[in-house]
């Protein structure tokens, strides 16, 4: 008697516990059938009929025709990842975007290069002095400083584009002990591309590659850390010079290559530029075909 007693009673409670989860099933269900926040489901008809109510991004244009043709334009909101090969002329090619782009106000986070020797250099060689925005001094290199001179520089100066030289320099806070380096770079380029949908700036992050020879043309493999940080930008720029060994020495030439290897948006391809004057200027350069890559560059 005591036995049924004891099931009888176990099967009241499992009862009691079963219609106590369905009322709070059926009250969770309830709440959100009236859920109305900024993440709530919604038809894809809807999204559609909001892009047409949303004022359309402003395109940046950098007078290097076949640039600006297989980007589309450069536009907000957007991350542009850009690296080289050492002595390749990644900064100085980021300084020419720079200067055809002044009119956007660009705001330089140097932190390889003070900026007064950006200047100074560009001065020398063009007698010109490059339009942009800086701190006076880089007091800090964490994701939370760079994000406070974007607003500053927004607000002062209605920046819309931003260069960070180089990614290598930024302190990640959240960092473990034992993590892998190429964690922390795919960490951060992941956190500049949210600074720039933000922000709604066009930012543009250079980083190193890994150890490849002089001579080598650089692909997606050969980013220093992680290939996944050219994945988390919308695009990534690979720089390289012709280069050609002579008596032993190596001879870093003028021709130059921006080979857009990634663009959610647009083309890829390859933009050939010679390095003149001090300036990058869009002119056809021959080569022969030992110079050219597995991929045609």
């Amino acid at each position: 008697m005591n036995a049924t007693l004891t099931a009888l009673e176990k099967e009241i409670q499992k009862e009691k516990e079963t219609a106590s989860k369905n009322e709070a099933l059926a009250r969770i269900k309830e709440m959100m059938r009236s859920y109305s926040g900024d993440d709530r489901i919604v038809s894809s008809d809807s999204l559609f009929d909001e892009m047409g109510k949303m004022k359309p991004r402003e395109k940046f244009y950098t007078g290097i025709k076949s640039l600006d043709k297989m980007m589309q334009g450069f536009v907000t909101g957007e991350s542009i990842f850009v690296s080289g090969i050492t002595k390749h002329g990644k900064t100085s090619a980021c300084l020419e975007l720079s200067v055809r782009l002044k009119d956007q106000n660009p705001l330089w986070l140097s932190f390889e290069e003070k900026p007064i020797e950006l200047i100074r250099k560009f001065h020398e060689r063009t007698g010109e002095i490059p339009h942009f925005f800086t701190p006076k001094q880089n007091e800090k290199k964490t994701l939370e400083w760079v994000e406070n001179k974007i607003i500053e520089a927004k607000v002062k100066y209605n920046s819309k584009v931003v260069f960070l030289d180089h990614i290598g320099f930024i302190k990640d806070d959240e960092i473990r002990p034992g993590e892998l380096e190429a964690s922390c770079y795919e960490r951060i380029s992941r956190a500049i591309h949210s600074l720039a949908t933000k922000w709604d700036v066009l930012f543009f992050h250079l980083g190193h590659l890994k150890m490849v020879a002089i001579t080598q043309h650089p692909d997606l493999e050969s980013i220093k850390g992680s290939s996944a940080m050219a994945q988390e930008a919308d695009v990534t720029i690979l720089i390289w010079r012709k280069t050609t060994r002579e008596g032993g020495k190596i001879i870093i030439g003028n021709e130059t290559n921006l080979s857009i290897q990634a663009n959610r948006r647009g083309g890829t391809g390859n933009v050939e530029l010679i390095y003149q004057d001090g300036r990058f200027h869009e002119i056809d350069w021959e080569r022969d075909e030992e110079d050219k890559g597995p991929d045609g560059w």
